[in-house]
């Protein structure tokens, strides 16, 4: 019975067969990769809650000077 890693490795050689010779290699693409992408997609989240955040309050400073000068 295989594990998923075990399975990940298949899959990767089967779409990457020049990491099948080196074992090494494998593991630093499979160990490292994963992290990184999930990094990214965080990133990218917090830059969309961040652009939000930052419009809402930019928006609300401009209603309110418009309210204050009325």
């Amino acid at each position: 019975m295989s594990s998923s890693g075990d399975d990940q490795i298949k899959s990767s050689q089967i779409f990457n067969p020049h990491i099948q010779e080196h074992s090494t290699d494998r593991e630093a693409v499979l160990g490292e990769w994963q992290p990184y992408h999930r990094t990214l997609i965080c990133t990218f989240e917090l830059a969309i809650l961040y652009m939000g955040i930052i419009g809402f309050v930019v928006l609300d400073m401009e209603v309110l000077g418009s309210l204050i000068l009325t």
